[in-house]
């Protein structure tokens, strides 16, 4: 946890997310499209805390390579 946060005190809006069928919510997918989605509109901002567990994680750098570039994560899962 940083010691000196960038944004304490500040107010931080969100988001909610309605799941309206859990039997096809995949929380993997929604999970990196948001982790994407962020580091992609806030790129001087985010920084991946540990790029190696991100990996792990994945199996492999394409996800974060893919964020990195800017790229399409949906493509990633297409099957």
């Amino acid at each position: 946890m940083s010691t000196d946060p960038i944004h304490l005190g500040r107010e931080c809006s969100g988001f909610k997310i309605t799941v309206t069928n859990r039997d096809t919510y995949e929380p993997v997918l929604v999970g990196s499209y948001i982790v994407a989605l962020i580091a992609q509109l806030y790129p001087h901002h985010f920084k991946w805390l540990n790029p190696d567990n991100v990996d792990s994680i994945f199996g492999g750098n394409e996800y974060r390579m893919m964020v990195e570039l800017g790229g399409d994560v949906k493509k990633l899962y297409l099957v």
